[in-house]
């Protein structure tokens, strides 16, 4: 049961909301008022489509107000009971971009993609938008859609409902399939008896003996080649060793006289460090580089001494200098004293303080003249003390290189012993040995091995082009048997194919026969309370020339299409009712949009009466649309729709 219905921005509805009942639920209201949109919102919310959205008559942003102010997005939110579970459905447009959904089972979600919950609505009430749009929801004018099928199609359109379409596909298939084993049994007798003509077995027998032949023939070349191998091999080892025996004599020999110029050249450094050291005593140049260095340190002292004195000469005459020229800029009074300051006095002070500085001056200049002597004897000393010092690390090297050589002529000498006796080993390794002859030999060996090697590869191509032929035989052999038994095979599927298809036809035609038994019954009960007149008695869905036609019966049945529009229309709202019972006999659902067209004022009273007092006897909820008031009148959820389509107004809502 769907109790609640919210629509937000969804064509003419700025923001609606519906709750619904068991029994008939009324959307009354003038044409453009908004009633149809809101049994499109119920289909779209279920199944996210309603007729004119599947048939493209509208577009998906057609769905999002544009008036009186266009809006971005629109929402749709149906809520219903099912199997003691609540649900609720919610999908929303955005204006360029498509819709999003989500479904939720008494308050958790259960899935969120447009898809998804589709398939989980269709889940959950067992029928897919094609059901629902057929037997549950008529869409405005549109109660008689199964006389608009063109004839000959309407029971193609039933068998997809019924779902039965599906066994005549794969009927179909089952007999398309069961030509094409036909055609593929055909095909393998024909190569069956081809190959049987080959006389396959007596070649696959002679070629097999020649194969073995030539096995052996190889086995017995290989063999031979093998043994040749290891004489080769044998051969090679000796001519081998015997060459690297000669190759390491001659480098050892070579090694021994490379040693022996080694220490002829050492014998020649040692010569010339001897003469070096001879005569000369470490110890005594280091005395002599001790006094050097005491002699250099006492003339550096006394250097200081004498820079010390001639510092002092400079800075005494600085000091008499600069008092000469005060006294020159003095003036009547001594500026100590403040006594009287004569000429003459003057003149003596500046006298005394002239022969100071002179004086000063040839203390300097003696000084001076001591100090550069003493640097001449001190740069001398230094001299002799680098040169002394060359003379000791010379001599020192001397003794080093001396000691060094005999260490390494040593070394040398024992080498030399190693190297003889590794000659004396090598030369009794070599004697007795004919290299040339082991030569020889080597290359008969290697002939031979070359000779049964080439003899055994083209033995060896025969082989493998024969062995080839033998395959291809026994693989001819395999595939006759194998098209035997695909024939035998193939013919088994074939019958069961022919059973599979007689199956499913009897089982189209039963559930054909059913649906028709199950809807003509429901028909029956349904007519006597809809019409209310007395010259139909009844109405059925029958089966002419191989499809389906609605008939109603006056004494004779005819073809509804030959009646009048009312009379017509109460039977398709009858086999409306009898689809929606016969296709979903769980959920009972019915919805009829301006179900009164073409019927005239005592058939839409009938209309009422049965709306309001017998059709929960066949249907548990009813959504009923219509702007006819009078056939509406006392139904108990009745919603009145009211607006001013002229202004653009959005729909207004309002209760019983």
């Amino acid at each position: 049961m769907i109790t609640k219905v919210r629509l937000k921005n969804w064509k003419s509805h700025l923001e609606s909301e519906f709750s619904f009942s068991p029994g008939v639920n009324a959307l009354v209201g003038l044409m453009g008022a908004g009633k149809s949109s809101v049994t499109d919102a119920i289909s779209f919310g279920l199944f996210g489509s309603f007729p004119a959205l599947q048939s493209r008559r509208v577009a998906m942003d057609q769905l999002v107000m544009e008036r009186p102010q266009k809006k971005g997005f629109a929402v749709v939110e149906v809520e219903f009971l099912a199997d003691g579970k609540s649900y609720q459905v919610k999908r929303e447009i955005e204006r360029g971009k498509g819709s999003s959904a989500e479904i939720r089972e008494d308050g958790q979600l259960r899935e969120v993609s447009s898809r998804q919950v589709t398939r989980e609505v269709e889940r959950i009430l067992g029928m897919d938008y094609d059901v629902f749009s057929k037997a549950v929801y008529s869409e405005q004018n549109g109660i008689d859609y199964f006389l608009r099928i063109p004839a000959g199609r309407r029971r193609e359109h039933i068998d997809r409902m019924l779902k039965v379409d599906r066994f005549e596909r794969a009927r179909g298939e089952a007999v398309s399939l069961q030509n094409r084993i036909g055609v593929g049994i055909e095909e393998r007798v024909r190569l069956a008896a081809s190959l049987e003509g080959e006389g396959l077995e007596g070649k696959a027998k002679a070629a097999n003996e020649e194969v073995e032949k030539l096995r052996k023939r190889v086995d017995s070349l290989q063999e031979g080649e093998k043994q040749a191998e290891k004489s080769r091999a044998l051969l090679e080892g000796k001519v081998s060793g015997a060459e690297e025996t000669e190759k390491e004599l001659e480098k050892t020999n070579r090694l021994l006289a490379g040693l022996m110029g080694g220490l002829e050249g050492i014998n020649k450094a040692e010569g010339r460090s001897r003469k070096i050291v001879r005569g000369m005593d470490l110890g005594k140049i280091d005395a002599e580089i001790l006094k050097l260095q005491e002699a250099v340190e006492s003339r550096k002292q006394l250097l200081d001494e004498l820079k010390g004195e001639v510092y002092a000469f400079l800075e005494r005459k600085k000091a008499s200098s600069e008092s000469l020229e005060k006294i020159g800029k003095l003036g009547d009074k001594c500026p100590l004293c403040e006594s009287e300051l004569s000429p003459e006095k003057r003149e003596r002070l500046a006298a005394e303080k002239e022969k100071m500085v002179d004086s000063l001056s040839e203390d300097i200049a003696k000084k001076s003249k001591q100090l550069s002597l003493k640097e001449e004897e001190l740069k001398a000393l230094e001299q002799s003390l680098g040169d002394k010092r060359v003379e000791r690390e010379r001599v020192s090297d001397a003794f080093q290189e001396i000691k060094e050589l005999g260490e390494k002529f040593k070394e040398i000498l024992e080498i030399k012993q190693r190297y003889e006796c590794e000659i004396e080993r090598l030369e009794e390794g070599v004697v007795g040995l004919d290299l040339k002859k082991l030569r020889a030999e080597l290359q008969e060996s290697i002939a031979r091995e070359r000779e049964l090697a080439a003899e055994s590869r083209e033995l060896g191509k025969r082989l493998e082009d024969k062995a080839d032929v033998c395959r291809d035989i026994e693989n001819r052999l395999g595939l006759l048997k194998t098209y035997r038994q695909d024939v035998k095979e193939s013919q088994i599927i074939v019958e069961q194919l022919k059973g599979f298809g007689q199956a499913l036809k009897l089982t189209q035609e039963q559930l054909r026969t059913r649906f028709l038994e199950n809807v003509n019954l429901i028909l029956e009960q349904v007519w006597g309370e809809l019409y209310p007149y007395k010259d139909f008695t009844s109405v059925r869905l029958a089966v002419d020339g191989g499809d389906y036609s609605l008939q109603l019966k006056a004494g004779e049945w005819r073809d509804a299409e030959a009646v009048s529009g009312g009379e017509r229309s109460l039977a398709c709202l009858a086999l409306r009712v009898a689809f929606s019972l016969a296709f979903l006999p769980n959920l009972k659902w019915l919805i009829l949009d301006e179900p009164t067209h073409n019927l005239d004022e005592r058939a839409v009273a009938a209309l009422a009466g049965v709306l309001q007092e017998k059709i929960t006897s066949f249907a548990e909820q009813i959504f009923l649309i219509t702007h006819d008031s009078a056939l509406s009148a006392g139904l108990p959820n009745t919603c009145f729709l009211e607006r001013d389509k002229g202004k653009g107004e959005p729909t207004q809502v309002r209760g019983t």
